[in-house]
């Protein structure tokens, strides 16, 4: 509402959790956002895909 644009890219991991970088800019400025967060993802290769751990098995329903 107050007109402020952010993009948040991946910036790495700390003990197992990801991390992230927050750009902010002024009103109307989403093109130069997009380009700087492109830009630093493209340069620090940081985001990794999500891995997921097998569950637990599910405990059994009684009636």
């Amino acid at each position: 509402m107050a007109g402020y644009p952010s993009l948040s890219v991946p910036m790495g991991h700390a003990n197992g959790l990801p991390l992230g970088l927050l750009f902010m800019g002024t009103a109307w400025s989403e093109p130069r956002l997009l380009a700087l967060g492109y830009a630093y993802e493209q340069l620090t290769q940081a985001r990794r895909p999500p891995a997921f751990s097998a569950s637990p098995a599910a405990p059994a329903r009684r009636h």
